[in-house]
């Protein structure tokens, strides 16, 4: 076989199976042709955390990306996205040594598959995204469409195929940098519009260790105050993993006061009764309607009457 019929096949298995479509908390119904609107909700790791999420990617033997993986994961799991998730990263398309001279912009899409049935912990996770990653950027040289067609799930206009959320992480550096004598500085562009459902950007700052990012989204589906919520519970996630890494994801508290004040509230539905409150006031009180029947079993009626003198014996 050739290496594209191997890695074909590779695929064919690996994504055998994957979710369709992943079961997101949107504001809106999906529509049947996307307008691929979007736009970016901001966020910011501090120091601390960022440092503790480092930690563990040391002591899984894994990346930072893939530790970010996992939280997103965890975060998508979480909101009722199942045990199946499958998302996209982009990686370099330089696989072949001969494209080394070569000016020009080689990029891939790789879909990883994450596993997060059974419960695991944050550190169990982890290990299962590194084993998972490492398996498919070995297969990383076939096109993204060649294996959606090696997968052959159904196309659809309405989202895009294998996978519907992307995930990606670069280490930043910050401060002036020179090239050919002229000192410059990064100015963010905001390009606009969205490619996919939601798309999870990390920046490590090599600096301070804190992450900075961004929650791209596509307004077809999600509100900005949607979004804004998704960003808040993955902070709060990610606070979490590094506090306990080997608690169970399910054990993880992502909402916030006025979530839980709202919960508190819809579940109040304690009511005050009027009479008897107890089953032997309630016996007592029917008594007083000696004729209707207490208990009926087996064609045989027993009045109010009789029961309360059985009781009472």
């Amino acid at each position: 076989d050739s290496p594209a019929a191997r890695q074909a096949a590779y695929w064919r298995d690996a994504l055998a199976g994957v979710p369709e479509e992943l079961a997101l908390p949107t504001d809106r119904p999906r529509p049947a042709t996307p307008s691929y609107q979007g736009d970016v909700v901001p966020f910011a790791v501090d120091a601390e955390t960022g440092s503790g999420l480092a930690r563990i990617a040391r002591d899984s033997g894994a990346t930072m990306f893939m530790v970010v993986h996992a939280a997103v994961t965890a975060l998508l799991h979480r909101l009722g996205a199942g045990d199946d998730i499958a998302i996209g990263t982009p990686v370099s398309g330089r696989g072949d040594e001969q494209l080394d001279p070569m000016v020009g912009f080689f990029l891939n899409t790789l879909v990883l598959r994450a596993d997060l049935a059974g419960e695991p912990s944050f550190a169990d996770l982890v290990g299962r995204v590194r084993d998972t990653g490492l398996a498919a950027f070995s297969h990383a040289d076939l096109p993204l469409e060649a294996v959606a067609e090696a997968v052959g799930q159904a196309r659809s206009q309405s989202r895009n195929p294998l996978f519907q959320t992307m995930v990606t992480y670069h280490s930043v550096e910050t401060g002036v940098s020179e090239l050919f004598g002229v000192r410059a500085s990064e100015l963010p562009v905001e390009i606009g519009g969205s490619k996919f459902d939601l798309e999870f950007a990390f920046g490590g700052s090599e600096a301070d260790g804190g992450i900075s990012g961004g929650l791209r989204f596509a307004t077809d589906l999600f509100e900005r105050a949607g979004a804004e919520r998704l960003t808040e519970r993955l902070l709060r996630l990610l606070a979490a993993v590094v506090a306990a890494p080997d608690a169970p994801i399910a054990s993880f508290d992502l909402m916030d006061e006025a979530e839980r004040r709202q919960l508190d509230g819809w579940n109040d539905t304690a009511h005050v009764l009027d009479g008897p409150v107890n089953l032997a006031d309630l016996v007592a009180a029917g008594a007083g309607r000696a004729e209707g029947p207490a208990l009926v079993f087996e064609g045989q009626d027993l009045s109010r009457t009789d029961f309360d003198a059985r009781v009472n014996r």
